[in-house]
């Protein structure tokens, strides 16, 4: 076996992988897996001969063979094959799925980054399908979202098995503003919660809802906590290394849910670098190829931010409210007790006060790159976009989208982020004065939720 891996590793083609009774190897993609004899295990479920499986490029998966077995293994571009090491929890976590796919009907996995949440969310998921269960799987990581792009959490369903969530096409998605759920920890929940709803009404025997790595602070603690109240699973999966999760194992366990507790595999840590490349990735992958667009902001609002919807200041007034502030107004519009404006003497949201008015002003072109939702009158995602430029003199707002997206008709509202984006679709910066932006213009006096 350890000659036809080493030719494997080397050629980066077609190779015969002979495996005996109990022997696992570890494929990392992009490969194309082919059982040509034998059984084998793969991720909660058998293969027997003649099946065939996909593993997409950098994902690893671990390939047990329950006899004696041959592969054919086409590897691409940076694709291979080495002997698994350190999987001596396989069994373990294989029992632990079984278990928790029998009979349960919700199901949440929690843990760090890292530590395989995904992967024993595709096993639980493989072993319902496999007792003939119709399986509804949510990925309520928006900063690393198998399902969906960056930004979102989503959910799909599935009667066969898998080997990634991204071979799945997602069902509905949410749009969370950031990938950073400190900011956006409450709406995520009413988010997972409105998913697993719609699952449950799709017709799903069980949901099982992956979640994402902040687990260690406070506010993230409170944050698990509160939506697993809203959830209501009848069992959490808790995989951790070296009791790095102890004080939510401690908060939950308080809750007097039904926990179970698995150890974490010799996984690797991806870096904030691998991080970040992988979420513009995803940015790139959605939006391309991308068409222009410009929306009618009068038809299709901006749902958290009112540009459009207010009474404009003539150049009169502009110039009479640019004495009071000292500094000059490019535009103005004033919405009830606030106003928004914008001015080139400001370079992030500024907050003013004129007499009975609380008002915003945003820098030149503040808009430009920032990442958008195309919602329906439901909430749901329907594509999103990266405003370019809006004008307010005509409230039309021309953003770029998929080329996909022809028919806008589905279309009921925006809704803006807090990322901005580049021409390449790279993350520039992440706007967290949007957060506020809306708070002010809502007449919000919770200043520091999110």
């Amino acid at each position: 076996m350890a000659a036809s891996l080493k030719n494997a590793h080397r050629r980066k083609d077609v190779d015969a992988v002979n495996l005996g009774p109990g022997s696992t190897v570890r494929i990392e993609g992009p490969a194309s897996v082919k059982v040509l004899r034998g059984t084998v295990y793969v991720l909660g479920t058998t293969y027997g001969a003649g099946s065939k499986l996909t593993i997409l490029r950098t994902k690893k998966v671990v390939v047990k063979s329950m006899d004696e077995s041959q592969l054919e293994v086409v590897l691409g571009p940076e694709g291979r094959i080495e002997p698994a090491q350190g999987e001596e929890g396989i069994e373990a976590w294989g029992e632990a799925a079984g278990a928790v796919a029998r009979s349960n009907r919700r199901v949440v996995v929690l843990g760090m980054m890292d530590v395989g949440k995904t992967t024993f969310t595709i096993m639980v998921a493989n072993k319902a399908i496999a007792a003939g269960r119709t399986v509804g799987v949510i990925d309520a990581d928006p900063g690393q979202n198998d399902l969906g792009p960056p930004t979102t959490i989503a959910c799909t369903k599935t009667s066969e098995p898998i080997t990634h969530l991204s071979m799945l096409p997602p069902l509905k998605m949410v749009f969370l503003r950031t990938t950073s759920l400190e900011h956006t920890w409450r709406e995520a929940i009413d988010g997972v919660a409105k998913l697993a709803d719609y699952l449950e009404s799709e017709g799903t025997d069980l949901e099982v809802i992956n979640t994402d790595g902040w687990i260690t602070e406070p506010t993230a603690i409170q944050y698990k906590l509160q939506m697993l109240e809203r959830l209501g699973p009848d069992a959490v999966v808790l995989i951790q290394k070296e009791g790095e999760a102890a004080d939510l194992l401690s908060a939950v366990k308080g809750s007097g849910l039904n926990v179970i507790q698995l150890p974490a595999p010799p996984l690797s840590v991806k870096t904030r670098e691998e991080r970040r490349l992988h979420r513009e990735m995803g940015y790139g992958k959605y939006l391309m190829p991308a068409r222009t667009a410009t929306i009618n902001l009068l038809e299709k609002p901006i749902i958290n931010v009112p540009i459009g919807r207010g009474v404009p200041l003539d150049a009169g007034l502009r110039a009479l409210v640019a004495r009071y502030l000292g500094m000059p107004i490019a535009y103005g519009e004033q919405v009830g007790k606030r106003a928004i404006m914008t001015s080139p003497a400001v370079k992030e949201l500024v907050v003013k006060a004129l007499p009975g008015v609380e008002v915003a002003i945003l820098p030149m072109n503040w808009e430009e790159g920032l990442l958008a939702a195309l919602e329906d009158g439901e909430g749901y995602l329907v594509s999103l976009a990266m405003i370019k430029k809006i004008y307010y003199g005509s409230s039309r707002a021309v953003l770029v989208m998929p080329s996909r997206v022809e028919e806008l008709r589905a279309i009921d509202h925006i809704r803006l982020g807090m990322i901005r984006l580049g021409d390449n679709y790279e993350e520039k910066e992440k706007v967290h004065y949007i957060n506020k932006l809306e708070r002010i213009l809502s007449g919000s006096d919770e200043e520091k939720r999110g």
